[in-house]
């Protein structure tokens, strides 16, 4: 499937499921945003993705 020019809101993402849902979407051409509780977890899967990508903690 093709997500270009699309968004898509994970939940959970630097878990096992939300990180692979994550990548799939994201090597599919979506915009991702990803949420989970830790900034910091975040921020270096949001750096491995490189682009297309926002990072948000949330509890």
């Amino acid at each position: 499937m093709d997500f270009t020019g699309k968004c898509a809101l994970i939940t959970g993402a630097t878990g096992g499921i939300g990180r692979v849902v994550t990548k799939k979407l994201h090597d599919a051409g979506a915009t991702v945003i990803i949420t989970d509780m830790r900034q910091e977890t975040l921020d270096a899967f949001a750096a491995e993705l490189k682009e297309r990508v926002f990072a948000f903690a949330c509890n």
